[in-house]
């Protein structure tokens, strides 16, 4: 059996807004590190992670 995590529709860099930029980045570094400590086998990220299709490189 496995355990995995599903998250969506991230759309990281989507912000212009340094404040909202770093909640985003925070709420994504989260949910990793909870699917660490929950020892997940594998991560489903369906939708897009970037909300550009060359995002900037603070962003990646």
């Amino acid at each position: 059996m496995y355990k995995f995590a599903h998250i969506a529709d991230c759309h990281l860099g989507a912000n212009r807004n340094p404040v909202l930029q770093k909640l985003e980045s925070d709420a994504f570094e989260k949910a990793m590190t909870k699917s660490i400590e929950e020892e997940v086998d594998f991560i489903v990220i369906s939708g897009d992670l970037f909300h550009s299709n060359i995002p900037d490189m603070g962003v990646v």
